[in-house]
């Protein structure tokens, strides 16, 4: 009887483990698959970077895409500097990098929103006088 129970403890033990190894072996094959994905679109965002890059200087570069993208953002960071406005800034951006930067700022301030009544509904909780009650990003 006790080897009977032990033996099947141990099957159902085994195929425990074999349904596990089914699990993360799905698991890794889709993890895989997604960053196959994001080595591609990778790719593409610094082929579409460097083609800006040529567009605007009206040469063609050989550099590395991080040197492209370092020079892009030095040319946004220069035009911003002369212009003042932050709608200028903006107009100089694609549409694309305005819609991400729109959803973190929502998403941050949903954050920080739900942060701060949590700290209220926290019974005795007090901010440090150094901490400012409310940050923007």
């Amino acid at each position: 009887m006790l080897f009977r129970c032990s033996s099947q403890l141990l099957r159902q033990q085994a195929l425990d483990y074999d349904v596990r190894a089914r699990e993360m072996e799905g698991r890794n094959a889709v993890q895989s698959k997604e960053i196959r994905e994001w080595e591609k679109r990778v790719q593409s965002l610094k082929r579409e970077l460097e083609l800006d890059g040529q567009e605007e200087e009206g040469t063609f570069i050989e550099d590395s895409g991080h040197a492209v993208a370092d020079n892009r953002l030095e040319s946004l960071a220069s035009a911003a500097a002369a212009f003042s406005g932050h709608d200028a800034v903006e107009s100089l951006l694609p549409s694309g990098v305005i819609a991400a930067e729109t959803t973190l700022q929502n998403e941050l301030r949903r954050r920080m929103q739900k942060m701060q009544d949590f700290c209220k509904s926290v019974p005795g909780f007090i901010y440090a006088p150094d901490e400012p009650k409310s940050r923007h990003y």
